[in-house]
């Protein structure tokens, strides 16, 4: 299970903050002004005002909507996930800030993200219920508890007499 819990310490960020710092590497590294990224999110059929996008970027994507992220990530060409988890990988760096229940270091959070792995306290039954079947196979050969489980929980068919 990945840590989940040390207190937050300076450099570790929040969801939104690392989005919007995220947003404006991106958006600069693409050579794009917020003009130019407003012209695009109205290209692909999400229009977003130069002035919102400048308040995401400034107030840590506070008034971002679920929708405005993955249509930002599709417009900058990044996955969401590279959008709101810290990228550094390096030692016990950044992490990613959940409210309420402490830090997750980055690569922990990225595994979480991706339903490869369970946060501390996390019940892997109804972690392994909830995803896809295609991955399913392969998350349950790592967490053989949830097969226990599930078999003891499982309706037997009656004996036929």
């Amino acid at each position: 299970m990945a840590r989940i819990g040390r207190k937050a310490r300076p450099g570790d960020l929040s969801a939104g903050a690392v989005f919007a710092q995220r947003l404006a590497e991106v958006r600069k590294a693409r050579g794009w002004s917020q003009k130019q990224l407003a012209e695009r999110m109205s290209e692909i059929g999400h229009p977003i005002h130069r002035v919102k996008l400048a308040k995401i970027e400034k107030e840590r994507a506070r008034s971002v909507t679920l929708e405005d992220v993955l249509a930002l990530s599709y417009a900058l060409d990044v996955s969401p996930l590279y959008m709101f988890i810290p990228l550094d990988d390096v030692g016990d760096g950044p992490a990613l800030v959940v409210s309420g229940a402490g830090a997750i270091p980055a690569p922990e959070a990225r595994k979480w993200m991706r339903g490869r792995e369970l946060l501390d306290g996390q019940d892997p039954y109804v972690f392994a219920l909830q995803m896809p079947r295609s991955d399913f196979t392969a998350f349950v050969e790592q967490h053989p508890e949830v097969v226990e489980r599930i078999q003891r929980s499982a309706p037997y068919p009656k004996e036929q007499k």
